[in-house]
């Protein structure tokens, strides 16, 4: 007996609408946080940190391992001057040992890098 001839593919099923506004929809939402993200790296690089912003309590939880500085809290964090070119601030923070730590320290700019300046007093 010969073989059957088989019966060749169907043409795929064009999506259906809604699938093809979910798409755009994910793929409009994707492409708006990678936006946001490059704006928020664009802005932080531009500008110096706040006194108690996320970016400043890493650069001196950094600082303190450097120094070999055991923290539990931050006491208080005061701004003390803020500039588009400076920022001066002053923390007093918990010791683990006991006792507190007053950190005066500063952002500024030099050249087009920020850096950082401080002294700890026990």
């Amino acid at each position: 007996m010969p073989a059957s001839p088989t019966e060749p593919n169907a043409p795929a099923k064009p999506a259906s609408k809604w699938a093809r506004f979910r798409m755009i929809v994910i793929v409009g939402a994707f492409g708006f946080a990678v936006l946001l993200w490059i704006a928020t790296q664009f802005f932080n690089a531009a500008t110096l940190p706040g006194c108690d912003s996320k970016r400043a309590r890493d650069t001196l939880s950094d600082v303190f391992q450097a120094n070999k500085v055991n923290t539990t809290r931050y006491n208080e964090i005061k701004t003390l001057a803020e500039t588009k070119d400076e920022v001066r601030c002053n923390a007093s923070l918990a010791l683990r040992e006991g006792g507190s730590l007053n950190v005066d320290y500063r952002f500024y700019w030099e050249g087009s890098n920020p850096k950082i300046e401080y002294s700890l007093k026990r």
